[in-house]
């Protein structure tokens, strides 16, 4: 992978609770654009990377 998975301490993997796109989609609403250098997310891979744990709680009250 390109970006520096030390920075992302929190991560989900993909369970086919909705589609995937959605998903997504939902995140860069709610946490602003995607990647290692413009937000505070990732996704790869089916599996969504987070840096703060705020995020990542909040990610979880909506798909977990």
């Amino acid at each position: 992978m390109k970006f520096p998975l030390f920075r992302y301490n929190y991560n989900w993997q993909y369970n086919g609770v909705a589609p995937y796109e959605n998903i997504r989609l939902w995140c860069r609403e709610n946490f602003g654009p995607e990647g290692p250098t413009a937000g505070n997310w990732m996704s790869a891979f089916e599996t969504i990377y987070f840096v703060r744990q705020e995020d990542y709680s909040m990610f979880l009250l909506r798909w977990a």
